[in-house]
């Protein structure tokens, strides 16, 4: 019990987190300086356009909330992550990068990555408004890929991607 003690005081956790008896989220290790955002089991598209998956977290990712409050006005637990698929969006967003999203800003204001729903699948792609012309401009940042003209009611805009997590 000594050594136990000794190994939870360096690891800053209880003695029942280090023999399995509770797990980090019953323990509640964070304090309110960070906030635990959902990622959810939902791809969207840097290539062709993909279905969405389903809405449950598959697990949470953790923030500070002073970090989250300087990039988004969005409250914490409006914010979801996602992974991209496919490569359209390269080199900005490779596949398989993790993506933050405010799903709070869903009209297209200045040039942005935005997660998007077009004819049933969802994309994620640079868009903007060309205000000339009442159109919405869907550009992917990979030149193999066209950019597209459609109107604003072909795009429906699930939310404004506000950071990426990429693997190295």
């Amino acid at each position: 019990l000594p050594v136990l003690q000794q190994l939870a005081n360096v690891l800053d956790c209880p003695i029942s987190e280090i023999t399995g008896e509770t797990t980090l989220g019953e323990s509640q290790r964070f304090d309110d300086s960070f906030a635990l955002v959902p990622v959810i089991d939902a791809r969207a598209s840097g290539g062709d356009g993909s279905l969405p998956g389903g809405e449950e977290p598959i697990y949470y990712n953790a923030y500070r909330r002073q970090w989250l409050s300087a990039v988004s006005t969005a409250p914490a637990d409006k914010l979801v992550v996602l992974e991209v698929n496919g490569d359209s969006m390269f080199p900005t967003l490779a596949h398989g990068d993790h993506i933050l999203l405010d799903p709070t800003k869903t009209a297209i204001g200045t040039d942005g990555i935005y997660v998007i729903r077009k004819h049933g699948t969802v994309h994620v792609k640079r868009v903007t408004v060309n205000m000339g012309s009442d159109s919405v401009v869907i550009k992917s940042d990979n030149e193999a890929y066209e950019t597209e003209i459609v109107h604003p009611g072909d795009v429906d805009v699930i939310g404004r991607v506000i950071w990426l997590g990429r693997q190295v």
